[in-house]
């Protein structure tokens, strides 16, 4: 059986919970004095993917501001007869399949 493939965005909702999974679990470990040393690999672990998912999220911001920069100049600069023509294509286009008229 195949793993269900997920919408990009789930996951990454999920990290931040994994983060705080991982911490309530270093910490447990961090009071066992034979799983102390156990504790720091997953600590750090936690502050490496914690760094990583920061900046993993200030690159989506900034390509997100770049993509609405591109977006609103194309806008003003593009007239209203220029973007019925870039879309008429779309308006004549027949469908691939003859199930789906």
């Amino acid at each position: 059986m195949k793993p269900r493939r997920h919408p990009q965005g789930q996951f990454s909702q999920n990290i931040p919970e994994l983060i705080q999974h991982l911490k309530g679990l270093y910490s447990g470990m961090e009071a066992d004095p034979a799983l102390t040393e156990p504790a720091k690999y997953i600590k750090r672990a936690v502050i490496e993917l914690e760094t990583a998912r920061q900046a993993a999220y200030e690159v989506y911001q900034e390509c997100l501001a770049a993509n609405g920069r591109l977006r609103s100049d194309y806008s003003a600069h593009c007239g209203d007869q220029q973007r019925e023509d870039a879309a008429e294509w779309l308006r004549d286009l027949q469908p691939a399949s003859p199930l789906k008229q």
